[in-house]
């Protein structure tokens, strides 16, 4: 993410997947950042940001 436009374009495709609240995009640092609140793809979330132009690079995985 470089600007503006790409932080929104992030944030809004983001906010269409169920289950995703709260979505934070920093062009700055290049980050998305999003609480989930419900069972959500991992496909749907690559999906978004493939459409935006962008590839995930992190998935943390939060149960070890």
């Amino acid at each position: 993410m470089t600007c503006s436009h790409c932080e929104k374009a992030v944030a809004d495709g983001l906010s269409q997947v169920p289950g995703i609240g709260e979505i934070t995009a920093d062009a700055a640092s290049g980050r998305v950042g999003f609480r989930l609140l419900g069972p959500v793809q991992r496909q749907d979330i690559e999906d978004v940001l493939t459409e935006a132009g962008f590839t995930l690079g992190v998935w943390p995985d939060r149960n070890p």
